[in-house]
């Protein structure tokens, strides 16, 4: 009885094994570095094939190593959010996201005025959500999320103090706006080409770990895969080519919808024509803004300057292509079984 059963738990664990189920997680053949939002990110696709059975509990890490120091870094990641777990749900294609600023092993190595991290991985994008103070002001110590912020501040306080005729050392005075400002536009770079010369010259290779649990043996299990310089699609405005589509299955009355992933077109990438022609118009508009916006001002020892006008806060939600799974024409047949849905419902 005893070797029977020993024999039994033996071929159960072995038939049994988790591992497995790593085969059935696809990752990208290429990853991507583009421009989103005026950032530059690195990117790529994640999916289950088995999406019938879910992964429960997945979630995804990055690191990276470099080839002066073969020890692995870890890497941010933007979406999903790594404050929150960085969780996935692997029944549809996920694109993940990391954002490469000065605080990326990344990016170049340049002179900036952030806080050192001391060991900690931080990222920038949480002091422009005002989650943490990234800049800290060297004449009264006050904390700013931005440079943007930070220069306001500055602005500000020169005015006042110009106004109550302040001594210049050791107060607002004694900063210099155009050092300021230079630093400001060179801080980070958005040059795909120079983040492919720093890559290749630097980085080995990053690797990807997705990690959860079979829901039907309830074990642990990792899935792997790694992006070298060849691996990497260098690209300023491109993104991946829409794979999920929705069909209507079954009767008028007994209408569902239908989800499937087109695995020709999960490995595509494909340009991001939208996006190049914002960043067009935006670029356009900057230059209006330069030359015709500029007034005159006039300060109080009488000489002239110039000064930009201010824009207001707004809040806006993202109405980029990217931003979707589907495809136009896939949006339209998705629109149309949503109405007639609601028509049955309602009837």
């Amino acid at each position: 009885m005893l070797f029977n059963a020993f024999l039994l738990t033996f071929v159960y664990n072995r038939l049994g094994r988790s591992e497995n189920r790593s085969i059935q997680v696809i990752f990208s053949e290429k990853a991507l570095v583009t421009i989103v939002d005026r950032q530059a990110r690195f990117q790529f696709r994640v999916y289950d094939a088995d999406s019938k059975h879910p992964v429960v509990e997945a979630r995804i890490r990055m690191y990276c190593i470099m080839k002066d120091r073969p020890v692995p870094r870890p890497l941010r990641i933007l979406q999903p959010d790594d404050t929150l777990g960085a969780m996935l749900l692997l029944s549809f294609p996920s694109v993940v996201s990391h954002h490469i600023d000065t605080y990326s092993v990344l990016h170049p190595p340049v002179p900036t005025m952030l806080l050192r991290p001391n060991g900690l991985v931080l990222r920038e994008v949480d002091g422009m959500t005002l989650s943490r103070d990234d800049v800290v002001c060297p004449i009264c110590g006050e904390s700013f999320g931005t440079f943007e912020q930070w220069l306001d501040h500055v602005r500000y306080q020169q005015s006042l103090e110009r106004a109550d005729n302040f001594p210049v050392d050791n107060t607002h005075l004694s900063l210099d706006l155009v050092e300021i400002e230079n630093t400001l536009h060179s801080k980070r770079t958005n040059n795909v080409e120079t983040l492919k010369e720093y890559f290749k010259e630097n980085v080995s290779e990053i690797l990807c770990m997705v990690e959860g649990l079979d829901p039907l043996q309830s074990g642990n299990f990792q899935a792997h895969q790694s992006y070298r310089f060849e691996d990497i699609h260098w690209e300023t405005y491109a993104q991946f080519a829409p794979c999920l589509s929705i069909e209507e299955v079954g009767s008028s009355r007994n209408a569902r919808a239908s989800f499937s992933v087109d695995l020709d077109r999960f490995h595509s990438i494909v340009p991001d024509v939208e996006a190049k022609e914002a960043a067009r118009r935006e670029h356009d508009e900057d230059l209006t803004e330069v030359v015709e916006i500029k007034t005159d001002v006039t300060e109080p020892n009488g000489s002239m300057k110039s000064a930009k006008k201010r824009h207001p806060r707004m809040k806006s939600l993202s109405s980029d292509v990217s931003d979707t799974l589907f495809s136009p024409t896939t949006q339209m047949a998705r629109r149309k079984f949503t109405q007639r849905a609601s028509k049955i419902v309602t009837v």
